[in-house]
């Protein structure tokens, strides 16, 4: 069960906890309960059909029920790495499976999201049956083109501070990006695709902010007009061919979810080396051995790093070029979107020759 107390954050923080105790759930074979979602200030139980009072139940089930917690401390103690099996070790050190009943109570933002790839599919599950969800999906699907290239952006404003650009925005989450920003990636991309590419811009900002997106491209669709976008616009942001994050954890579970490659503000990287990396300035990832040093040592020592590497994560920076690469990927991506090309939807493949 995540645990209630001190909950309430925004819902890519929620879903991090709920990612753990869904895992938990599979590796003990045991009930995988959702957040307290009726704790949380911004409605999420609405989305979700649970009681308002749930955060009450679970504080009981605390209560009477034989408690443990599963937390980072726990975690590192036995084994870290891989969240499943640090999981076994500390259900073996407890003798949970001679347990008729337990509660275990998983809490924590840490640990990253590497750790909760097992927890994907299951969570987009919820995801997709959250209210107002495939409605809202829908409705997305039939304006825009099946054969278009769709690029999805993020314009986080809102409750974001004040946009900010260059090395004032490196290793800092929550703060907005320069509008210009989007917009010069968005005029490199129809430079390249014309109107072979349709944009979904998905954002809190206001629709005169957003005008200048529609004086670039006449193919631009928002989630402005719907209801109880939430979920739906991180999913948008999933299901599109490319996707233009804004530094948020709404963007990275859009990814998280995504098999699509996808776009980062350059200036918000840090260095190491010839390379960036999101969390590059954390203590724990600047250490021999973790993850972000491990690669950054084996891209300095490959040879030929720019053509045998290929990268899901896209630094782009505040001119808005892409990488030739990528166009080159993305010109792949709109090519297999034709029908003509999709023999399940009545198009032809040549035959192997005899």
């Amino acid at each position: 069960m995540p645990d209630p107390v001190g909950r309430g954050a925004g819902l890519g923080n929620e879903l991090i906890v709920w990612a753990k105790s869904i895992i938990a759930g599979h590796v003990l074979d045991a009930k995988a309960l959702h957040p307290a979602w009726g704790a949380n200030a911004r409605g999420y139980h609405r989305f979700f059909g649970t009681s308002v009072l749930d955060f009450v139940a679970y504080r009981m089930l605390k209560k009477f029920m034989p408690t443990l917690c599963f937390n980072e401390a726990a975690y590192y103690a036995h084994g870290g790495g891989d969240y499943g099996r640090a999981l076994r070790e500390f259900a073996a050190a407890n003798g949970l499976d001679r347990r008729s009943h337990f509660l275990l109570l998983i809490e924590g933002l840490w640990g990253g999201m590497d750790m909760l790839s097992h927890a994907r599919l299951p969570l987009l599950a919820h995801l997709l049956a959250a209210r107002n969800t495939t409605r809202n999906l829908y409705a997305i699907d039939a304006v825009i083109p099946g054969d278009k290239l769709r690029v999805a952006m993020h314009v986080r404003r809102g409750d974001f501070s004040a946009p900010q650009s260059g090395a004032a925005v490196r290793g800092k989450f929550n703060v907005a990006l320069p509008m210009d920003w989007y917009l010069a990636v968005m005029r490199n991309l129809v430079g390249h695709f014309g109107n072979r590419v349709h944009f979904l811009i998905v954002s809190d900002a206001t629709k005169e902010e957003l005008a200048p997106f529609y004086n670039i491209s006449d193919h631009v669709t928002t989630t402005k007009d719907q209801q109880m976008t939430d979920i739906s616009d991180m999913l948008a942001l999933t299901f599109s061919d490319f996707i233009l994050c804004s530094v948020s954890s709404f963007s990275l579970w859009a990814v998280f979810f995504s098999a699509a490659r996808y776009g980062w503000y350059e200036p918000h990287l840090e260095p190491l080396g010839d390379v960036g990396a999101i969390w590059g300035d954390e203590p724990l990832q600047r250490v021999k051995g973790s993850p972000t040093r491990l690669a950054a040592d084996l891209y300095a020592r490959t040879a030929d790093a720019d053509e045998t590497w290929k990268f899901r994560g896209v630094p782009i920076g505040d001119d808005g070029i892409c990488p030739e690469d990528l166009l080159a990927d993305l010109e792949g991506r709109f090519a297999i979107k034709q029908r003509g090309s999709d023999l399940i939807r009545y198009g032809v493949a040549p035959m192997r020759r005899r």
